[in-house]
């Protein structure tokens, strides 16, 4: 896939688009069967995944692989949020 431009703001609505559908037909379902995550849940949890991977795929435009520094944030983050 080729690399995201960042003025290509089509793409980009389209993207952010697809995740928040997918992320709310999931959610759905869910509330649909009263289940605790429902409709507004899953779709900011999947905008916040497109979010994620597009930043990488910006990153890593300049051919360098930032996929690891990407992950180790992110990790730093999971963890100190779990130590409260």
């Amino acid at each position: 896939m080729p690399p995201l431009d960042p003025t290509d703001w089509f793409s980009i609505f389209a993207r952010l688009s697809l995740a928040l559908f997918a992320g709310g037909l999931v959610g759905l379902e869910r509330q649909v069967d009263r289940k605790p995550a429902g409709l507004r849940t899953h779709m900011l949890v999947s905008l916040g995944a497109a979010l994620f991977v597009m930043v990488g795929l910006q990153l890593n435009q300049n051919g360098l692989d930032n996929t690891s520094r990407i992950i180790a944030v992110f990790n730093s983050v999971k963890y100190d949020s779990n130590d409260r």
